[in-house]
């Protein structure tokens, strides 16, 4: 009998970050040299009582996060609310995932992905 497994190997999904971003931009991904990445699933969850904002962007070598490359921009998310987001993106080699949110310690950002060559 066979038996599927499963590695680190390249192609498979795997957590490219879980954090709490800070309270100003910041990358919290960065794709390999030599590598494309797909984001595959985005989440934030909300850990407090009150509603809190974040940020994402896909910045490439050559920016800084700004309002042209936000995924999320000032997305408020309501108290204890966790939001998911299975949209595909890519990212190619040096491009970075940015991160921020206006209330520190308030939101936890997961971020899921594959990583293949180019």
């Amino acid at each position: 009998m066979k038996y599927n497994t499963f590695s680190r190997d390249e192609g498979s999904p795997r957590r490219f970050c879980a954090l709490l971003p800070k309270t100003t931009s910041a990358p919290i991904y960065i794709c390999p040299a030599g590598k494309r990445a797909q984001i595959m699933l985005v989440s934030v969850c909300n850990l407090t009582a009150t509603t809190a904002t974040v940020r994402l962007h896909h910045v490439v070598p050559s920016e800084t996060a700004a309002t042209s490359n936000a995924w999320y921009y000032d997305l408020s998310i309501a108290r204890t609310t966790l939001i998911v987001d299975s949209d595909a993106r890519y990212l190619e080699q040096g491009d970075a995932l940015w991160a921020s949110q206006a209330t520190a310690d308030a939101l936890a950002i997961s971020v899921y992905g594959m990583e293949v060559s180019v």
